[in-house]
């Protein structure tokens, strides 16, 4: 670094400029790095809710996530979502997702959307989950190639 203010020269410019794009891309790789680390979704255990015919089933969201879970329901406020799994974890479990057979089954459920303004995406949906691999940490996938993975999605 003290070279960079000693030379004048065209070289020296040269000089200081490579040092700085080496020091750019350190920053940069660190920044990444950091940010992957941020964008890594880590889960908590929100509560459960008894399904009929099965049982106990847990409802898991990243620890971001605004959600509810009481009177054996739950509500998702803003930009939040959530998951089912067979066991209650603060993770993201690739064998905690719940998976249950509805050959032959009626899974119903009702779901208020009063609340929800215009240009708002409320979705539920079926997807064959875990994704084959953490993808953004919590293994999503879907018909979209949701985490650039694609497993077959039944939308309700």
């Amino acid at each position: 670094v003290v070279n960079i203010f000693i030379y004048k020269t065209r070289q020296g410019r040269l000089c200081a400029i490579r040092i700085l794009v080496r020091i750019g891309k350190m920053l940069l790789a660190t920044v990444y790095l950091l940010l992957l680390g941020v964008s890594l979704s880590f889960a908590a255990n929100k509560g459960s809710i008894n399904v009929d015919g099965y049982g106990e089933v847990w409802v898991i969201a990243p620890e971001w996530a605004n959600i509810y879970v009481g009177d054996n329901g739950f509500t998702l406020n803003g930009n939040s979502r959530m998951y089912f799994a067979a066991w209650g974890t603060d993770g993201f479990d690739a064998g905690a997702y719940w998976q249950t057979d509805l050959m032959n089954k009626v899974f119903s459920y009702s779901i208020d959307v009063s609340n929800v303004g215009c240009h708002c995406n409320a979705a539920a949906y079926f997807i064959n989950m875990p994704g084959n691999n953490a993808g953004a940490g919590d293994y999503y996938c879907d018909a979209n190639l949701g985490n650039n993975i694609w497993c077959p999605e039944y939308d309700t």
